[in-house]
């Protein structure tokens, strides 16, 4: 079957693992922008040429081929095959690009607060209220100007155990206080998960920061795997991903403009960039990454 359609990109993460012979697949799901294909227990990702790149993710150089939830699909290093409509995505001649927090050339440095100071106003002016952000005001008692949900007030009684956990390196407590709070909220990936993720990334990148990236990963890998269970299988494959510090390229890229010794003037656009994904889902995971690192332990 010749391809049809032509990748432009895929993860390091994914180029890695498919095999070399084709091997079956199913679509899992269909979006306007993306199809997840099953894989052994894995989601793999067709992005359209609008995506950014997610981890395990190919990112196409136009249009998804349209394609139903159930059908059959064939997997392997060259290509990605629909044999139902006949479909073929090839993958040879995709760039290979890292997602990983780890695979930086450049060193992260702590943040100074200048930054996180100009992250907070970025969300406050541009992100989207109606997920976690009130959580800004929630966590330090102050009145919200954001429209008031149940599940942010939910979790808000219940971050400050995650907080504290976090502060004494705690990696049972902060796994019970992820789950506690895991699959609350809006949208396709609930708020709460995408806020997880904000806040192991931060915590990674704050480690990397301070070389302290072996102590925390143990800490994030249990985060992930007690609230995993707890969500559905798209926003557990984002909180395990996090986990170790995969990313999509727009909250690497940020993470890179945040993470320097000095405040960027592109640090506004480069949350922007976050903030345009999904409905609350860039906000909240900003959010995450803002009170991640407020509490980072020193």
């Amino acid at each position: 079957m010749k391809p049809t359609s032509t990748a432009e990109a895929i993860s390091a993460e994914l180029a890695a693992i498919l095999p070399a012979e084709p091997v079956p697949a199913a679509v899992h799901s269909v979006f306007r922008t993306s199809v997840n294909l099953l894989w052994q227990e894995r989601l793999v990702t067709l992005l359209d040429a609008s995506r950014p790149l997610y981890p395990f993710s190919v990112r196409l150089s136009g249009a998804l081929p349209s394609l139903t939830v159930g059908e059959p699909a064939l997997l392997s290093r060259e290509a990605v095959l629909f044999p139902r409509q006949g479909v073929a995505v090839g993958l040879s001649r995709a760039a290979v690009q890292s997602l990983s927090l780890f695979s930086l050339v450049q060193p992260l440095q702590t943040p100074p607060s200048e930054a996180l100071q100009a992250l907070r106003e970025t969300i406050l002016t541009h992100g989207r209220p109606e997920g976690f952000a009130p959580l800004l005001f929630l966590l330090e008692d102050e009145p919200c100007p954001f429209p008031d949900n149940p599940y942010v007030r939910y979790a808000a009684a219940r971050i400050p155990a995650l907080i504290t956990a976090l502060r004494q390196r705690d990696a049972l407590a902060a796994a019970e206080a992820a789950y506690s709070i895991a699959g609350c909220g809006i949208g396709l990936t609930p708020s709460a998960d995408d806020f997880l993720c904000g806040v192991m990334t931060a915590l990674l990148a704050s480690a990397l920061a301070c070389g302290q990236e072996r102590d925390w990963l143990p800490l994030t890998d249990a985060m992930a795997r007690r609230a995993a269970p707890r969500t559905n299988l798209i926003s557990a494959a984002f909180l395990r991903q996090a986990a170790c510090g995969q990313l999509s390229s727009d909250v690497l890229s940020f993470i890179q403009t945040l993470y320097s010794r000095v405040l960027s003037l592109r640090l506004p656009s480069a949350a922007m960039n976050v903030i345009a994904f999904g409905e609350t889902s860039g906000t909240d995971i900003l959010t995450g990454i803002y009170l991640g690192q407020k509490n980072f332990p020193n």
